[in-house]
């Protein structure tokens, strides 16, 4: 194929040639046009014995006719004649104007002959000519005929005697390819950043490409999850280019439909040097399939939402955009401990689901803060009856109760202790005068034991039998964590946490922000506090904005799916900030970027490469709101 295409550009260049030839000679030109003629009609033989006589005759048509000679005998099958012809073309006119068409022809007949060294040193000499792009270009068939058939050394050896970068760069597109073939990873990042160096050089890298790898499914009307994060990802991106000389790309790949494996997907975005870094898988499976690839490559993978732990250590090249599962139960122990300052904590751990990892993490974490009591239960997510923990969870908190008794023979040393830790003289004459007995951190709070204890103040054991009383309200508990993965136990879970009057400050995961189900379960909810990766201030004036605009452009709802492309490309383009910009130190930027210009969440990561930031979020007053955010420590 490669010759018929050239034996084409031949004709059309003689076409031109017959037309540009100033006729100075009358008879000459007549025998010139001859030569030509039977040449254009495949009568190679005539064109030859022809164009032999015109460059015998040393006239003004011989340098032409000479070029046409040699490619005649080559139409003709005599490789050896038309090399002797070539090859004294060069030595007769060393500076003639069809060199390119000369030395090409040269190239292929090595071609046809299989001789590829001397067929790569007609390249040689070709790389020595000043070729325009256009020229380049059509040489790139018959380098590709010569390079594959040399080995990856011989490649690489050549490569450093050729000076023109349009080759250079050539040798190094195809010796990138073949190291990532061999999965050489020394040899994938030496190769790519000299490449990449080249293009810089020749002002190549002012736009860049983004690979994207999502479960699309592009065959169904359908919305899932890939199209919604894809729609973020292309609306960021399509705003940057409205904005900006540099232009992003993003090369979108389903792997849902796309008849090759994702670690075939992933190999052949790593082949296009221009692909800065890969958004995507989404799932946690499938970024440990690809891992060792990202680790050989040397590509970033930056998924928006994956969240098991470990993710990070599978190669130094993914990046997790998403906090962990571990992470999260981590963020709200810091919180409920440090920040909040609770000491004595219940765990309703779910028998199984990734809510279980939360329970379990928040437990390690708390235990890691000292915490001063920590009591876990299990329940079983599917059946949702929690009877037999919370009934539990009561028992613990009558055994950690401490009880004060009101009556009319208090001395009045303990009536002052009692005022001097904010008791009133009408509270604790109303209380005498009823006999009432009242929980220590009923009336002072988390901290009542240790006032009552610093105040020598007298109390006792709470009556055990309050345990299955449930008008017996118990406060020993400070608070409650209830990790779920399904937002539609939350009714459930929060009456039958209510009916057992466990009078606590409860706790959950993400999966507790669900408007429509909170408010169902109010107010059962109220005062819930829970961790989560997004919030959406409809009162943020960006946000406001960010919807009119996106309403207009995009037919699906501005949805928490589409926020994570949205956050995770505004991430990716904050360090993708000059034109230097390579796989390798992109990993290094986005590790070192701690700026915060999240719109519903931060992401700044942590030395592992995972997302440090969460919100806490509050169901107060049937809203919910953000009241604090949190950075986890590692």
């Amino acid at each position: 194929m490669i010759l018929i295409r050239y034996k084409f550009h031949l004709l059309i260049l003689l076409l031109i040639l017959s037309n540009s030839i100033v006729a100075q000679d009358k008879d000459e030109r007549i025998e010139f046009e001859k030569a030509l003629y039977f040449y254009k009609l495949g009568d190679f033989n005539s064109a030859a014995e022809r164009f032999n006589k015109l460059v015998e005759n040393n006239g003004i048509y011989s340098e032409e006719s000479h070029y046409i000679l040699a490619a005649s005998l080559y139409y003709l099958n005599r490789y050896e004649d038309a090399l002797n012809e070539i090859s004294s073309f060069l030595k007769r006119y060393p500076v003639s104007k069809y060199l390119y068409d000369v030395l090409s022809t040269q190239c292929i007949i090595y071609l046809q002959k299989k001789e590829i060294i001397e067929a790569e040193n007609s390249l040689k000499s070709l790389s020595e000519l000043n070729l325009s792009s256009e020229e380049f270009d059509k040489l790139i068939p018959l380098m590709n005929e010569v390079t594959k058939s040399l080995n990856f050394s011989h490649i690489e050896k050549s490569f450093e005697q050729f000076n023109n970068k349009l080759f250079r760069e050539y040798f190094l597109e195809i010796l990138f390819q073949r190291a990532i073939d061999m999965k050489d990873k020394t040899k994938i990042k030496e190769i790519y950043l000299k490449l990449i160096g080249l293009q810089q050089e020749r002002n190549l890298r002012a736009n860049f490409n983004i690979g994207v790898i999502l479960p699309l499914n592009l065959s169904s009307e359908k919305v899932n999850p890939g199209n919604e994060i894809l729609e973020g990802l292309k609306f960021v991106v399509d705003q940057y280019n409205h904005e900006h000389d540099n232009q992003i790309g993003l090369i979108i790949k389903d792997s849902e439909s796309e008849n090759k494996s994702i670690s075939a997907i992933i190999k052949e975005l790593v082949k296009d040097p221009t692909i800065i870094c890969v958004v995507g898988p989404i799932y946690s499976e499938a970024v440990k399939e690809i891992a060792q690839f990202a680790e050989i490559y040397g590509i970033p993978i930056v998924t928006p939402t994956a969240t098991s732990a470990g993710l990070t250590n599978l190669s130094n090249f993914i990046f997790q955009f998403n906090p962990t599962l571990e992470m999260r139960g981590f963020a709200m122990a810091e919180y409920v401990i440090n920040k909040l300052g609770l000491r004595r904590i219940a765990v309703l751990t779910p028998s199984g689901g990734y809510a279980k990892e939360i329970s379990n993490s928040f437990i390690r974490k708390a235990k890691m803060l000292g915490i001063e009591l920590l009591i876990e239960e299990m329940y079983d997510e599917k059946a949702l009856n929690l009877m037999n923990s919370l009934l539990s969870l009561r028992q613990h908190a009558i055994e950690t109760d401490r009880m004060i008794k009101f009556s009319l023979d208090i001395s009045s040393l303990q009536e002052n202790k009692l005022r001097r830790l904010g008791l009133t003289r009408e509270f604790i004459d109303s209380a005498k005068a009823k006999n009432n007995v009242y929980s220590i951190f009923e009336l002072f709070g988390k901290f009542g034991d240790k006032l009552c204890e610093s105040e020598g103040i007298k109390t006792f054991n709470r009556d055990p039998l309050d345990v299955s009383n449930l008008e017996k309200p118990l406060y020993s508990i400070d608070g409650l964590l209830i990790a779920i993965s399904d937002h539609k136990s939350i009714s459930k879970i929060a009456s039958q946490v209510n009916s057992f009057n466990l009078r606590t400050r409860l706790f959950g995961s993400d999966a507790w922000y669900s408007n429509e189900d909170l408010l169902n379960a109010f107010p059962s909810t109220d005062g819930l506090i829970f961790t989560s990766d997004y919030y959406l201030d409809e009162n943020n004036s960006s946000i406001k904005y960010l919807k009119d605009i996106f309403g207009d452009l995009v037919e699906i709802p501005l949805s928490r799916n589409v926020f994570y492309g949205i956050e995770t490309m505004r991430k990716i383009i904050s360090s993708l900030d000059d034109k230097n910009i390579n796989r390798f130190n992109f990993a290094e930027r986005i590790i070192k970027d701690k700026s915060n210009n999240g719109l519903t969440t931060q992401i700044v990561l942590n030395s592992k490469r995972i997302n440090t930031f969460l919100n806490i979020l509050q169901y107060s007053n049937r809203s919910v709101e953000k009241i604090d955010e949190i950075k986890i420590t590692d």
